[in-house]
């Protein structure tokens, strides 16, 4: 998938015709590119227990993100008392679901600790949150989107690599098949148009400003699917139900909150 967006990068760099960035920043963003590969690997090991549960703990990245924004960029000014609200909000009930009892949970979920959960969130979103920092500091330089997404998915590829080659035969699955590197090509698209998208965004805005906004997003889709798709509604009780409830109204408060 990464190769794929790394070819749809080149590509569309070639079209345009932005003049290089230079090699000092062609290198940093490829190496923040190469880490965010383990943080994909992250979050699709947090998935594996539990796709609504991880989704509530989409607040986190953006948390950080937020953090660094004001003590590296000065960006103290957004914060706001209804902003903070939201974030105890988020906190307390994300916390709360992590640790939560599922009615009748299934036999994979119930023997993964709340502290792996934990462990691999954290993981994820340190990441993701410095990423966020990376994405405004070069908007902030007007770096071309397209330059950014060509220097990033190589090192995406140099990062899914090193995962591939250290993980277990179990972990590497099954070859693709054509129809899945079909399926892999258009996810490719996706994932390379979002990357494009959101440092567009950090060229727009400080982070403190956008971060709330993909909160709600990033909260809202992954639990419904989660729920319905994955068909987890079944095995959360009603608190965890309420705890969901309680989360998506706080990322709705956060995201307000200017």
């Amino acid at each position: 998938m990464f190769v794929s967006a790394a070819v749809i990068g080149w590509v569309t760099t070639a079209l345009v015709g932005h003049p290089f960035m230079g090699l000092t920043a062609f290198g940093a963003i490829a190496l923040m590119g190469c880490v965010n590969a383990g943080a994909a690997y992250c979050q699709w090991r947090a998935v594996e227990i539990s796709q609504s549960r991880t989704a509530v703990f989409t607040w986190a990245d953006d948390l950080i993100a937020m953090g660094l924004g004001y003590a590296i960029l000065s960006e103290q000014r957004y914060l706001t008392p209804t902003l903070v609200l939201g974030v105890v909000i988020c906190v307390g009930c994300a916390v709360a679901m992590a640790f939560h009892k599922r009615a009748g949970s299934d036999e994979k979920s119930s023997r993964a600790s709340p502290f792996a959960l934990l462990g691999w969130v954290a993981a994820y979103s340190v990441i993701w949150g410095v990423a966020a920092l990376v994405m405004r500091i070069y908007g902030l330089r007007a770096t071309s989107i397209f330059w950014f997404a060509t220097a990033w998915y190589p090192g995406a590829v140099l990062g899914a690599l090193v995962i591939r080659y250290t993980s277990s035969e179990k972990e590497q699955g099954e070859p693709l098949t054509l129809k899945g590197l079909a399926g892999v090509f258009v996810l490719s698209t996706t994932i390379w148009a979002a990357l494009a998208l959101k440092y567009w965004a950090s060229m727009l805005a400080p982070i403190t400003v956008t971060q709330p906004v993909f909160q709600v997003s990033e909260l809202v889709f992954p639990v419904l699917v989660g729920l319905f798709i994955f068909k987890e509604h079944q095995t959360l009780s009603h608190q965890g139900k309420l705890l969901l409830a309680l989360a998506t109204a706080g990322g709705i408060v956060i995201a307000f909150s200017y």
